[in-house]
């Protein structure tokens, strides 16, 4: 048995002769959502660096794709059009993958513990959605800003801006689910070989997991933009709500009340699923070999 300071809270661990074989026997958990942050913020950029690397490579597939790809292929590829498509694209792609989703399987240790408190794992699954949207939101809302600088839209860049800093918080809510459902935990490959061929369809389970971020975080980006694909998407500027004021607010109060409620049924569904599979996921987290 030995204490290992990690960048937050104090983990006792106990090793066993198999290298990737740990049991958690005390984990302290942050005990407010800003030590939870800054304990989340911490552990991101620390190895593997799993959330700023797949933020970055989304970012840079987004941008290659958007100035090398043919027209045809992008307009297919990302479905946004327009001005103001670039940014809303770099959102949806940059937060669509794992660290929105596999909230429980990547962080097993302290996922274990706060299984046992509502509030607990409340705290947590909010600090890991703030820290993925302050890698994400003000990035792309700076782009927003850099196109628009020389343009004279004001209302549809106010708009855009205003989306691109709210539909992250919206969507990564009800994201968390695919986690709690297909968990996995990081695994060497050479671990990961060796159960693929004692139980083959594990490849499966993984293979869902991985991509399902891929399907799930985007259309769920598309249901909290439905104001704007009802009055008119930001970018087409022949759509673009006639540039009036009132429809401006009335898109803008829409796109907040559907954040809103995306929200408020994102992670208290959340928590409702985590409860109904909490033996489950205590008896996923604590196999080592189970990933």
């Amino acid at each position: 048995m030995r204490a290992v300071r990690r960048s937050g809270p104090l983990i006792s661990e106990t090793r066993s002769p198999d290298r990737y074989a740990f049991v958690v026997t005390a984990v302290s958990l942050p005990t407010s959502l800003g030590a939870a942050v800054r304990a989340e913020f911490a552990r991101a950029f620390h190895a593997p660096y799993e959330a700023p690397i797949c933020v970055g490579a989304n970012a840079v597939l987004v941008l290659l794709g958007w100035w090398l790809l043919p027209a045809s292929i992008t307009s297919w590829l990302f479905g946004y059009h327009g001005a103001h498509a670039l940014p809303l694209t770099l959102l949806s792609w940059m937060v669509a993958d794992v660290p929105a989703t596999n909230v429980v399987g990547g962080d097993a240790r302290r996922m274990a513990v706060a299984l046992n408190s509502r509030a607990q794992l409340l705290q947590l699954l909010l600090a890991k959605g703030i820290v993925l949207w302050l890698l994400t939101a003000p990035f792309c809302a700076i782009v927003d800003v850099a196109i628009a600088a020389d343009r004279t839209d004001v209302v549809t860049a106010s708009l855009t801006t205003g989306i691109i800093l709210t539909v992250p918080v919206a969507t990564l809510g009800m994201a968390t689910w695919v986690g709690l459902i297909l968990p996995y935990k990081p695994l060497p490959l050479r671990e990961r070989q060796r159960q693929v061929r004692e139980a083959p369809m594990r490849m499966l389970r993984w293979t869902l997991a991985i991509t399902a971020p891929y399907v799930v975080v985007p259309a769920l980006g598309m249901f909290c933009l439905y104001p704007l694909h009802t009055w008119g998407l930001p970018g087409d500027s022949h759509r673009v709500l006639g540039h009036r004021i009132a429809y401006f607010w009335l898109v803008m109060v829409g796109s907040i009340v559907m954040a809103g409620a995306m929200l408020f049924v994102g992670y208290r569904g959340a928590l409702r699923l985590a409860d109904r599979r909490k033996g489950g996921l205590q008896a996923f987290l604590a196999n080592p070999h189970q990933g």
